[in-house]
């Protein structure tokens, strides 16, 4: 767990990681629902450590590099 705290008077934000099941979620909100998903949700989660910005970073580069779905 992360916090982040802009400054030492004001309130904090506990980040939490995503499961592989919110990975999914996004990647079938983005792409739709497709046979490979689950393999791929898994793939990113094992890369991003269920980082939300990571995870975020992962599709965006799938995206530019064309990957079908994405």
């Amino acid at each position: 767990m992360r916090r982040f705290r802009p400054d030492a008077a004001g309130p904090g934000i506990e980040l939490e990681p995503w499961s592989v099941a919110d990975v999914e979620a996004l990647l079938s909100q983005v792409c739709g629902d497709a046979p490979e998903l689950p393999a791929v949700a898994a793939e990113f989660y094992r890369r991003s450590g269920g980082n939300p910005l990571q995870v975020r970073q992962l599709l965006r580069r799938a995206q530019r590099d064309g990957a079908q779905g994405f």
